[in-house]
């Protein structure tokens, strides 16, 4: 039998037309546009920080990047990059543990009563402080530092787990890993084709590209606000609404705040069920890491790899053609073709993290960096096989209150991964040895850990696969794609 049957074409249609159907599609548009300003500039970001702060240690212009290749940096670049990682630490640490680890939580379990529109404009507007002040500073001079609180204002909300809760309102469950798959390929296609420019050398400008950048930012606010329709019935929001009236904490007497208790009543879905609580400790150690790795890696290349700018725009280049693939074709080949369960994706993006942190640790070349990258790409389908478990075992009401737990559990997670990082970073660099790939070699560990834990996971008995069918571990092991039991029948 062929492994490209109709039947399985036939499941990639379904999920599409839903997609149609719901407009969802204008959606990732506009986040598509976000992104691809995001990734024009993006090349030119790490350059720009990295000599600002190398010009404050040295008291004149310096360029610390396209070093000759093995060169070990100048002193005013390694005090730069080490001003970097601080500051990225700092923003991570207070972004994270004092704001975005409540906020996520509590504002998608809002938007399960007040519809999912209002916050994901929120998301948008949020990016452009940051914008605003790398173009000030390309344009007069104003003082780049700022860049890092206007971060924080960007980071503290994050608007992609809400995305995942608009997909759970409108696609049905058998179809929501490759929708969340597809629905994620905007960060993969704006990588790929954002960078296009400064790799052709059509653009060398940072103030042009910080300028594009800002504009595609309000055109995709505009779109938003415009055509994308609100995901939430007045039905869906009133169920959502009686559902936390009639929520109170059992160990108190007393009612919590508004704010408390829609926190609450969304992070407690994290613990749910033995599974629930393997799953959130596995996206809290990978998120420990995975920002951290992404905000070290151009430092570090450029450190390790004599990387510039050019080879940085390579770099995201395909990073956004590996993520193009795996999360669409590649996801769609696990479900539709080879009919593997979610947790067969998850190990599987966690096994070649785990491969990607090996080759960092001890990268010498471009090539090793660049394999590492596209190894690493396939960290994208981890959150889209987790999101989809756990908004299948919710009720409708709690599908903004279960992305936004995933998202606290990451807030959480990369509050505490800056410290680590910091610390490993700098002692290998400034503490007699130098090994400037030690951080990577921690995680490593850290995410073979991941893997154990994750192939300890058992799913619930009953499933319903793509066609519709109710298979149990028993027929089947754990070979199917969603899981439809209430958690209220889990301990039956």
């Amino acid at each position: 039998m062929a492994i490209l049957s109709s039947k399985s074409l036939g499941r990639l249609a379904a999920p599409l037309k839903e997609i149609w159907d719901s407009r969802i599609h204008i959606l990732v548009l506009t986040t598509f546009l976000r992104f691809l300003g995001i990734m024009i500039m993006s090349p030119y970001s790490s350059t720009v920080l990295t000599n600002y702060f190398a010009q404050r240690h040295a008291g004149h212009p310096i360029q610390c990047v396209d070093l000759p290749n093995g060169q070990e940096p100048p002193a005013a670049c390694k005090s730069a990059h080490d001003d970097i990682v601080a500051w990225n630490a700092g923003k991570s640490f207070i972004c994270n543990l004092f704001f975005s680890v409540f906020l996520t939580p509590t504002l998608c379990r809002m938007s399960d009563y007040y519809g999912r529109k209002p916050f994901l404009i929120y998301g948008i507007l949020a990016q452009l402080p940051a914008q605003l002040v790398m173009l000030a500073y390309l344009w007069g001079g104003f003082p780049l530092w700022w860049y890092y609180p206007a971060s924080i204002i960007s980071s503290a909300f994050s608007d992609g787990v809400l995305t995942y809760a608009y997909v759970s309102d409108r696609v049905s469950p058998a179809h929501r890993t490759l929708v969340f798959g597809l629905t994620a390929t905007p960060f993969g296609v704006a990588a790929f084709l954002g960078p296009i420019p400064t790799v052709v050398g059509w653009l060398k400008d940072p103030l042009i590209a910080a300028a594009i950048s800002f504009i595609l930012s309000l055109v995709a606010f505009v779109m938003l606000v415009l055509f994308v329709p609100e995901s939430l019935s007045k039905e869906d929001k009133e169920a959502a609404l009686e559902m936390r009236k009639s929520f109170t904490l059992k160990s108190s007497r007393c009612q919590p705040s508004t704010g408390v208790k829609d926190f609450w009543m969304s992070f407690r879905i994290l613990f749910r069920t033995d599974y629930f609580s393997k799953l959130s400790l596995v996206v809290v150690i990978l998120y420990m890491l995975f920002e951290e790795v992404m905000e070290v890696e151009f430092q570090y290349f450029q450190e390790v790899a004599g990387f510039g700018t050019r080879d940085q725009a390579n770099l995201i280049v395909i990073s956004g053609a590996m993520a193009i693939f795996i999360q669409s074709a590649g996801i769609w080949g696990l479900t539709s073709v080879l009919r593997r369960s979610n947790k067969d994706i998850l190990l599987i993006g966690i096994s070649m993290y785990v491969l990607k942190m090996a080759l960092l640790t001890f990268c010498k070349t471009k090539a090793m960096a660049y394999a590492s990258v596209a190894c690493g790409s396939f960290v994208f389908i981890i959150f889209p096989a987790i999101a989809s478990i756990k908004s299948a075992y919710v009720s409708k009401e709690e599908q903004g209150a279960v992305q936004g737990a995933l998202g606290g559990a990451q807030a959480l997670s990369r509050g505490v991964g800056p410290l680590v990082f910091l610390s490993i970073f700098y002692f290998f660099r400034h503490g007699g040895i130098y090994f400037p790939g030690a951080p990577f070699l921690v995680c490593f560990f850290f995410m073979l850990f991941a893997l154990l834990v994750a192939t300890t996971i058992k799913l619930p008995p009953l499933y319903i696969d793509l066609d519709g069918r109710e298979i149990s571990n028993e027929q089947n092991g754990d070979d199917t794609l969603e899981t439809l039991l209430p958690p209220s029948k889990e301990a039956n």
